[in-house]
């Protein structure tokens, strides 16, 4: 076999000298670590780690930041089941979508309930709106004088008043006229009719009376002899005209019109106001049952509870030009978690809202620590944040 040149030996050589160089110098500062003190007891940092309770695998590392900056990194596995934690996680998940179905269910029979409320009092208010709008087309000459005839010394008769209907159509005016008609010497009968018309229609009653002389009376009471169909016509086109005093009615049929006017509105408006309140709170559980409906599509994304696997690390900031272990303000343990979807996030100091100081830990072999993390970890708030925020640095 030929000698290899004198040159080649020679570079050959030196890189490996470099290489050694290298590895001595992570060696030399891992070896730096290793032999330093915790902080607390003064315990040797190495047998300290590497035998602790906590963890188990633990593996040591020289590493350099994008900035420039070296460290040591000593890592291990978590000795705690992390499958209990997705476990608690889902169950607790599952626990607020039930709740948060009912909650729905419950918001919906609210909306259910003031619906029927306002099905109620809109049916009513339509019905109003509608009395109220054939009200406004009513005709004045619609309007009927109720009396009765009452029997007098000397055989005469006399008519008395009761009160004046308003607001018939002419086909009922027709069906009153022939109960005035029938009933007009019986006055009990004739109030008790009157009465129950005024329950049971949209006819309105007004005390208005006046004397009718007796040819006023005799031209009333032409229509007696009149068919049903034709007592209106004859009503409104022979005997009004000749009855003086329904020029004195008039302006009380006017006035009463424009009470019966500010009646209707006022009624409206109650209705109105009544419509308010049920209309605000279905408006309200509406929005309780979307505000639901979205916490519940975010609950059934379960990702975040599938968590795979952890790592434990302390990090030892070095100087290697003065070979020393540069001194930490704060704990200098973190934690990376990892979940199936190949989500991670890195959790260091004192920043994150579940510490591990597994430095300290180590020290005094407290596997409580350990029980702490994962009880803090098993808060689905907490690992869904730690989740969301590995998500965003991804």
């Amino acid at each position: 076999m030929p000698a290899l040149p004198r040159l080649s030996v020679i570079s050959t050589a030196l890189i490996c000298a470099i290489m050694l160089s290298g590895c001595s110098e992570e060696s030399k500062m891992i070896d730096l670590v290793k032999n330093s003190r915790s902080q607390l007891d003064g315990l040797e940092m190495g047998p300290m780690l590497e035998n602790t309770k906590v963890c188990s695998k633990p593996k040591w590392s020289y590493q350099e930041t994008k900035r420039g900056e070296q460290y040591v990194l000593f890592e291990c596995t978590p000795n705690a089941d992390l499958s209990v934690i997705s476990k608690k996680v889902k169950s607790l998940n599952d626990q607020s979508q039930n709740e948060c179905l009912a909650s729905i269910k419950r918001y919906e029979e609210s909306i259910a309930k003031y619906q029927k409320e306002v099905d109620t009092i809109s049916g009513k208010l339509q019905e109003l709106n509608t009395k109220f709008e054939a009200f406004k087309k009513t005709d004045f000459t619609n309007s009927m004088p109720i009396f009765y005839y009452t029997r007098m010394e000397g055989g005469q008769n006399k008519i008395l008043f009761i009160l004046t209907l308003f607001n018939l159509s002419p086909d009922q005016w027709n069906d009153v006229f022939q109960n005035v008609k029938t009933y007009r010497y019986d006055y009990e009968k004739l109030f008790n009719y009157v009465q129950k018309l005024r329950k049971t229609t949209s006819i309105y009653a007004m005390s208005v009376a006046s004397s009718w002389d007796s040819e006023e009376i005799e031209v009333y009471e032409t229509l007696f002899d009149l068919p049903k169909d034709q007592c209106f016509d004859a009503w409104k086109n022979k005997v009004l005209p000749k009855l003086e005093q329904y020029h004195y009615v008039k302006p009380a049929l006017r006035s009463t019109y424009r009470e019966l006017t500010a009646n209707f509105e006022k009624a409206i408006d109650r209705y109105k106001w009544d419509l308010e309140k049920p209309v605000r709170e279905i408006e309200k559980f509406n929005r309780y049952v979307e505000r639901e409906k979205k916490n519940l599509a975010n609950l059934k994304n379960t990702h975040w509870t599938q968590l795979k696997d952890a790592t434990l690390y302390v990090r030892f900031n070095v100087n290697p030009d003065k070979e020393e272990i540069i001194k930490p303000n704060g704990s200098r343990s973190g934690y990376v978690l990892r979940w199936k979807d190949g989500t991670e996030i890195n959790q260091y100091r004192f920043y994150t809202m579940v510490p591990m100081n597994l430095e300290r830990a180590a020290e005094q072999d407290d596997v409580r620590s350990l029980q702490y993390w994962m009880e803090g970890l098993s808060n689905p708030m907490t690992l869904k944040t730690f989740y969301q925020q590995g998500i965003k640095s991804e």
